[in-house]
């Protein structure tokens, strides 16, 4: 069966069925490693990918839709394939909604995720994705079904480089794209972000702290969503406020102006702020790694109260361009090394 899948089209611009099933090959087992499972899963991933969707060609799945997955499962069964590889087979279409059933196991998890995100590169390389209300390929719901099962697994993965492979992949079969280069890879971002978003709301996780989140860009959909979470929690208290009223200063005052490029500072008052800066900069990217929200906070508060200073010590927009240049330079750097906390521009207030 699996050598009939050259004759099956899976979308007039994007290949046949054996495409498809190679892209899984390559894909699945890029996520197990992503996800850091061990040997023998790897394997039966791998071999589950290699099998997945054989059943395509069979008479029974053509006349009943609804058993593909569960006949090549069998079917792998029957021939000798593991325990896991065929059990990941019949798990490779799940979740089929917003609220079904996960697959239970690693290695389904991990062939599911790949042939759902496929279908949505698919879908937006070929000019199709989601618009309005319209999404006749079910991309969303795909989409959905990938943020589900990296968080019910609790993979720590990011997932753009997987989406790299999956285009690599498409252009190397000569896909006939409709969509390519920066903008793909955009849009496909944006819609993954509004999937978690959407996902995170259905957990009751307020939209502020989602976008927050997100904008901060800590790491892939389970590191998004644990800090969304954190947001949401740890929003009151002196210390958030402190660190999101340093930040909005710094936006409003340095507007759209660059971090600062590399000049040294001048004077004490720019010198303390370049300190506490680098400082910050560097507890927030630990606190960052380790998930850990209120050590971002905590490092963001001193960074907070310099700023502060300085805005009270300097005049920041001084008659002297290369001066007023300068001093925004470090204000708009201050204000970069906090949006490491969060997006403060999603959050309409620090907390109280």
């Amino acid at each position: 069966l699996n050598e009939r899948l050259s004759d099956i089209v899976f979308h007039a611009r994007l290949g046949s069925m054996a495409d498809k099933r190679d892209r899984l090959v390559r894909v699945a087992p890029a996520i197990a490693r992503a996800a850091g499972l061990g040997r023998d899963v790897l394997a039966d991933v791998e071999s589950a990918a290699r099998l997945a969707k054989a059943d395509q060609a069979a008479i029974l799945v053509a006349e009943f839709a609804e058993l593909e997955g569960y006949v090549g499962s069998e079917y792998a069964r029957l021939e000798g394939a593991s325990e896991g590889a065929w059990r990941a087979i019949a798990e490779q279409y799940l979740p089929t909604g917003l609220r079904t059933g996960l697959p239970q196991t690693d290695a389904g998890a991990a062939l599911a995720a790949a042939d759902k995100l496929d279908g949505v590169v698919g879908a937006f390389l070929a000019g199709e994705g989601p618009t309005g209300s319209r999404d006749p390929y079910g991309v969303r719901r795909s989409a959905s079904g990938v943020i589900r099962i990296v968080l019910d697994r609790g993979w720590d993965i990011d997932l753009a480089p997987v989406v790299e492979e999956i285009i690599s992949a498409f252009d190397e079969q000569g896909a006939d794209a409709a969509s390519s280069g920066t903008e793909l890879r955009s849009s496909i971002e944006q819609f993954m972000a509004d999937r978690l978003a959407f996902q995170l709301r259905e957990e009751g996780v307020g939209a502020e702290a989602a976008a927050a989140a997100i904008g901060a860009s800590v790491g892939g959909p389970f590191a998004t969503a644990s800090w969304a979470r954190q947001l949401d929690e740890n929003r009151e208290g002196e210390a958030f406020r402190s660190v999101w009223t340093g930040a909005q200063r710094c936006a409003r005052l340095a507007e759209n102006k660059a971090p600062d490029s590399g000049r040294e500072p001048v004077g004490p008052a720019e010198a303390a702020l370049a300190n506490a800066a680098r400082d910050a900069g560097v507890e927030i990217e630990t606190a960052r790694r380790a998930r850990d929200l209120r050590a971002a906070i905590a490092a963001g508060v001193p960074l907070a109260e310099a700023i502060d200073r300085f805005l009270t010590d300097v005049l920041v927009n001084a008659e002297d361009p290369e001066v007023r240049e300068r001093r925004l330079g470090l204000v708009s750097t201050a204000g970069h090394v906090l949006s490491g906390v969060a997006d403060f521009d999603e959050l309409t207030d620090g907390g109280s």
